[in-house]
């Protein structure tokens, strides 16, 4: 069957401007979809430094705060700052971690450092591939990094110092401070004792110190803060424990309250965690001391941006701490909300 020629010349007719149509049609509505559908863009991509973030407690309130503390001071120079280790196992050490960044292509790296010589190398081997580390907090002084942003040990020992002084408590009081082994080093311990002894003075009080180690998940602190309650050799019971990170602090209250002793032992605190501040509010601890996580975010960011812009940053920086107690401690509570 032919196809009646009159009927071709129509279809020809009209067909080839309604092709025109069509194909006009479909190119504005893909201008129009291109301009207001938003591209999926790498946001890392759109920034001049990637720096890496490394915690031993990277989960805590505490070190949340001080990771917005360094996005907030990394936005205006273009920096994208990456928690390290944030999707993986909590235990994962800084060690590796720091191990990790080695092979990601970082602009630099904030670590809170454990005590070890493990980090130290690794912290000397990104050095070498020239990534410049600030340490944060805790320094680790034999290790090549650029600079130390944190609260000086000996400073700290001072703040605990005046604040028990202020406490009011009797005479010839017995004070034992339990050091976390992996982040108090011979050095640290030093100077923090001796800014303890300096403040309280020693004629009025007498100070000890104990280790706690955590050694693959293994820690000594529930026999120490056992056996320190209990009374060691010559020493009765500590009037006050002041207890070096929340996991000690968490761990001395509890045990602490279950002998029943927290009206004869006081227990004093480092850092800030949910239960911590319940337990301050109740009056069970009496006050902790946390480096302000804003402050430290802020100007360790600030030393690496020095560093990746002059070549240079300050040797040491100082942060300020806040003591937190049961008059200000539900300031704090909203963190945890």
């Amino acid at each position: 069957m032919k196809f009646p020629r009159d009927k071709f010349l129509l279809l020809n007719y009209f067909g080839l401007p309604v092709l025109l149509l069509a194909t006009a049609y479909l190119v504005m509505s893909y201008y129009d979809f291109a301009h207001t559908t938003p591209l999926e863009i790498n946001e890392e991509e759109l920034y001049q430094y990637h720096f890496a973030m490394i915690t031993n407690g990277q989960n805590s309130t505490y070190w949340e705060n001080v990771y917005e503390g360094a996005c907030e001071a990394a936005k205006p120079y273009k920096a994208y700052v990456e928690q390290v280790g944030k999707s993986i196992r909590e235990d994962t050490s800084v060690a590796d971690k720091l191990e990790m960044a080695r092979y990601s292509n970082y602009d630099g790296v904030l670590v809170y450092p454990e005590d070890s010589l493990e980090v130290e190398q690794n912290i000397d081997a990104l050095v070498a591939e020239g990534v410049p580390v600030i340490t944060l907090q805790r320094d680790s002084d034999k290790s090549k990094r650029q600079a130390f942003v944190g609260v000086n040990d000996y400073f700290l020992g001072q703040a605990y110092g005046r604040r028990l002084k202020e406490m009011g408590r009797s005479n010839s009081q017995y004070i034992s401070v339990l050091f976390p082994g992996s982040t108090y080093g011979q050095d640290n311990r030093k100077w923090f004792l001796q800014g303890l002894k300096n403040s309280l003075g020693t004629e009025d009080y007498s100070i000890d110190y104990q280790i706690v180690k955590d050694e693959g998940g293994l820690s000594n602190a529930e026999n120490i803060i056992d056996k320190l309650i209990t009374g060691i050799g010559d020493h009765r019971a500590p009037d006050s424990i002041i207890c070096l990170n929340n996991e000690i602090t968490e761990l001395a209250y509890q045990i602490i309250s279950d002998r029943g002793m927290l009206d004869k032992s006081s227990i004093i605190g480092s850092y800030i965690s949910e239960s911590i501040i319940e337990d301050i509010i109740a009056g069970d601890i009496k006050f902790t001391i946390i480096p302000n996580p804003d402050d430290l975010g802020k100007k360790a960011v600030g030393e690496l941006i020095r560093y990746r812009k002059y070549g240079v940053a300050n040797y040491s920086g100082n942060v300020e701490f806040i003591v937190v107690d049961k008059q200000n401690a539900a300031e704090y509570w909203g963190g945890f909300q």
